[in-house]
């Protein structure tokens, strides 16, 4: 058995050659391992020379028995065993320990937490803190284990403390209002301005292909060991030698080279989330599945609740809170990946390392490189492998579509606009889309034309109809509610005056309504909704 250093992303890889010389790998643990206390968790193996090695057992052979260690992979000849000692479950030991403190002692549950965290038992740690918590709410100590913040006169989450700061969470990471409002439109920050995705793209793209051509006229034919040594310190997982190392590069005139293999650790790390989301393909419908349920649960319970959004002065109140709740759909619908992130601590520990690789790009190697490009880029390439739209739109949306795009219509292009805008609203709050109704556009768009013509506002005619009459005088005996606004231009305009209205706003999304029928004239608008529609012709 024998190592050799990969310094690619700094991680010692080991071969195993033979069986041969199993002691020749183990003769060099023993003088650690026997300094160590066995661990009551771990298998001991006791050697006829006194010593021991602890881990985890793997195979028993005929020959020898493999055992895994913190150092690697261990063969030890069955000659060389004076007895194996099987470990005790590591849950097991930390049940033991928590049934001897008494439920109050508190000093005792934080050394229990202690332990915990020594082990690598973070549920359990976290148990033991939120306990301490329960019994003496300011112990300080479990409060910062957790992560919690004394701030404005009490400890809070950091959560709490980060929303409190007026910072948002997105794309795994904190950040200002005005970058999550930049970043949401898909904006990228690039030498103190935001920039399109496609204008970054094009300096990226001029920069790298100037940096080639120079690189391929001064590329060495081979590197001196100096600095070969650099470029692999430069790959150290240690920051302040990885610095030190770019800095010497930097100082012999190397910076392309620092560029190039930058470039490739930033590659690599794409490669690795690029597989990991392809190879859970199957589980990411299910968590995010779990996730959008929820806070559509979430929005639409707060929407239609006429307490906490009533309908006086249109719930302006509570306009904010539906914001924030709608956001939260929105965000997950059209952004599964950034959401996604929350949920898996690998994935952030791979956009650590992406957010410090491209950092370092830009700031040592002068190339343009940026964190949120990556990322934005990401997100667009797992929209391709989850399509939130296709997965959890309510059964039978995309029949209804189909059929609103084939049918004849007097709808203007603005009006079809507005139709499609309360659709897609609809699918993605989990509601069916409306079809398309003829009878219903017409009374909408007579409605919204005698609304102009004869300077008024109301739901009911200037004769005295109500909307149930005039759809009815259409042919549409099936009408279960009407929106009426003004002052708008564009169907789009229009749909977001009435979702920033509480009485609007839940007609919208009323589950009753099967079909609608938008009619414009001017700057005046109708909505006229269906419990049915005419059959399809």
């Amino acid at each position: 058995m024998h190592f050799h250093s990969d310094f690619s992303g700094g991680i010692m890889r080991r071969e195993e050659n033979s069986v041969s010389r199993p002691l020749s790998f183990v003769s060099y643990l023993l003088f650690f391992l026997f300094l160590c206390p066995i661990l009551l968790w771990a298998d001991v193996i006791f050697l006829q020379n006194n010593g021991r090695i602890e881990g985890e057992i793997l195979e028993y052979g005929e020959e020898v028995v493999v055992i895994k260690t913190k150092w690697g992979r261990v063969k030890i000849p069955h000659d060389q065993i004076l007895k194996i000692v099987k470990a005790k479950n590591i849950q097991e030991v930390f049940q033991k320990k928590l049934k001897k403190i008494p439920p109050d002692d508190v000093d005792a549950l934080y050394r229990l937490a202690l332990w915990c965290k020594e082990n690598k038992l973070e549920k359990q740690k976290i148990e033991c803190l939120k306990k301490i918590i329960r019994i003496q709410p300011n112990h300080s100590d479990a409060r910062r284990e957790l992560g919690h913040k004394f701030y404005r006169g009490k400890w809070r989450t950091y959560r709490e403390y980060m929303l409190l700061r007026g910072y948002v969470f997105y794309a795994g990471e904190w950040m200002t209002k005005e970058e999550y409002l930049n970043r949401k439109q898909g904006l990228i920050p690039y030498k103190g301005k935001w920039i399109t995705q496609k204008k970054f793209e094009r300096i990226r793209k001029r920069k790298w292909r100037l940096y080639r051509r120079k690189y391929k006229r001064n590329q060495p034919k081979k590197l001196p060991e100096s600095i070969q040594k650099l470029l692999a310190l430069a790959r150290s997982l240690d920051r302040e030698k990885r610095l030190a190392a770019y800095q010497a590069l930097i100082e012999k005139g190397h910076r392309l080279l620092l560029a190039q293999q930058l470039l490739k650790e930033k590659n690599q790390i794409l490669k690795k989330i690029q597989h990991f989301l392809k190879g859970k393909r199957n589980l990411w419908p299910k968590i995010l599945g779990k996730m959008l349920q929820r806070r559509r649960q979430e929005a639409l319970s707060f929407i239609r609740d006429e307490v906490k959004y009533p309908s006086a002065n249109h719930g302006k109140a509570a306009q904010p809170k539906v914001d924030a709740l709608v956001n939260k759909v929105k965000q997950i619908w059209y952004h599964p990946f950034k959401e996604l992130v929350s949920q898996s601590k690998k994935l952030q520990n791979w956009l650590n390392q992406l957010h410090q690789i491209t950092s370092d790009l830009e700031k040592y190697a002068k190339m343009p490189e940026n964190y949120a490009y990556e990322v934005e880029k990401l997100d667009k390439s797992f929209q391709k492998i989850i399509s939130m739209r296709r997965l959890f739109s309510p059964p039978g949306s995309f029949a209804i579509l189909e059929r609103n795009k084939k049918i004849r219509s007097s709808a203007s292009k603005e009006e079809r606009n507005c139709l499609n805008a309360t659709n897609e609203y609809r699918m993605m709050m989990g509601l069916l889309p409306l079809l398309l109704d003829e009878p219903l556009t017409k009374a909408a768009r007579k409605h919204s034309d005698d609304m102009r013509r004869n300077n008024y506002f109301s739901h009911t005619s200037k004769d005295g109809r109500t909307p149930a009459q005039r759809c009815a005088a259409e042919g549409a005996n099936y009408y279960s509610g009407e929106n009426i606004a003004m002052g708008m231009t564009t169907g789009q305009a229009a749909f977001m005056a009435w979702y920033n209205s509480s009485g609007h706003h839940r007609n919208m999304l009323d589950p009753k309504h099967r079909s609608l029928g938008v009619g414009n004239s001017g700057t005046y608008w109708t909505q006229d909704f269906g419990f049915s529609a005419k059959p399809f012709r």
